[in-house]
């Protein structure tokens, strides 16, 4: 209940603050302008939602105001930050459980599920287009599950909309940023406010409080299929590049069965029916991959796949094989010792070998499936 209250709060206050910002990029100016100030109002709602209080980063640590408001609620807080001055300004905190890095954000190693929160107040409008992109995937694969970011993009009213040097964004935009988390609070704020100069300026920006969610795998099947030469089939699909293949699956459909799923995925796929194959068995474990990015099926988004898998020897015509134009582009039967010439993503290759393994054994480099 008192969640509720505090995100109708924030709704109906639009988070006002006193927020400031710089379109000439005088940053040493910009940081001595904002020393000693309040940490900003959205950094210390974001903490209502903070779990374990164990490592924070500040992104764009500047006057280092919302880093001091982390260190007095018990996080270790690792900044970044471009300028010296930003160092000079640790050493008056002397506080041991603050880190600085002074370094371009893009050259940062934010690591995998390090922090229980990441704080990226207004700076992440002057990171170049092309690297936002990438940056945002290195903000979320770094955030704990259940960690919370907060930040804020420019709307493209703000009043240096015309400058070359920021980045603006619509709201269907940095909605977009966040796939694969829960938005607690997403606001747009457009109003008339100083800056650190005392200047009058029309203010349009996005504020964002999430939180990261537990991956969500689509399940699927895959076949590993054999034919009367101890050949493996495998596909080469329309999304990938020509020579990297894979075996024959895909994602399971609801009120379907993992095995009934794949008969159906031969079928679309290869024209190949469950008459064609005769079942050796399925795996016991299955195995899980992470996608580039989110991807949502059906209005789910998912972040990864769950694939499990089940071995065939083909007892059909091979005349029936057809690949299905627009999904397949080609497929083949290769030996065991060539499967390093066609399965090249990471990993792939021997994830498979161990699927071989598991349903029909080998001995040296040779099958030992009896067809």
């Amino acid at each position: 209940m008192l969640k509720i209250l505090l995100f109708k709060v924030m709704k109906n206050k639009k988070l006002e603050t006193k927020n400031i910002k710089t379109a000439n990029l005088d940053w040493t100016g910009f940081i001595e302008g904002t020393k000693n100030r309040h940490p900003r109002q959205l950094t210390k709602n974001a903490l209502f939602w903070v779990k374990n209080k164990g490592r924070a980063l500040d992104i764009g640590g500047g006057a280092l105001n919302d880093t001091k408001y982390l260190l007095d609620n018990g996080f270790n807080v690792d900044v970044i930050d471009i300028k010296d001055i930003v160092l000079d300004i640790s050493k008056e905190i002397k506080n041991k459980k603050m880190k600085v890095h002074i370094m371009p954000i893009e050259n940062f190693n934010f690591g995998f599920e390090k922090y229980d929160i990441i704080v990226a107040n207004y700076v992440l409008p002057f990171i170049k287009p092309k690297e936002i992109k990438s940056l945002m995937n290195s903000i979320f694969n770094s955030l704990k599950i259940d960690g919370i970011f907060c930040g804020v993009f420019f709307g493209h009213n703000d009043f240096y909309k015309s400058n070359p040097n920021i980045a603006f964004h619509s709201k269907k935009q940095v909605s977009n940023f966040f796939k694969g988390y829960e938005k607690l609070y997403f606001s747009e704020v457009e109003k008339e406010c100083l800056n650190y100069h005392g200047d009058l300026e029309h203010y349009h920006s996005f504020e964002i409080i999430t939180k990261k969610q537990q991956p969500r795998f689509r399940k699927g099947s895959a076949a590993l299929i054999i034919n009367s030469k101890k050949e493996i089939l495998l596909v080469n699909l329309e999304s990938f590049a020509d020579g990297y293949f894979t075996v024959a699956g895909g994602g399971q459909n609801s009120g379907e069965s993992l095995l009934e799923t794949i008969y159906r995925e031969l079928k679309e796929e290869l024209n190949i029916s469950k008459e064609d194959l005769e079942f050796v068995g399925e795996c016991n474990n299955p195995i899980t991959f992470y996608f580039n990015k989110i991807i949502i099926k059906n209005g789910v988004e998912y972040s990864g796949s769950e694939k499990f898998y089940f071995g065939f020897k083909f007892i059909g015509d091979e005349k029936i094989i057809i690949p299905n134009p627009g999904e397949v582009r080609s497929y083949k039967w290769v030996t065991y010792n060539e499967l390093k010439k066609y399965l090249l993503f990471d990993n792939q290759l021997q994830e498979t070998l161990e699927k071989i393994k598991e349903f029909f054994g080998f001995k040296g480099k040779k099958l030992k499936i009896k067809i």
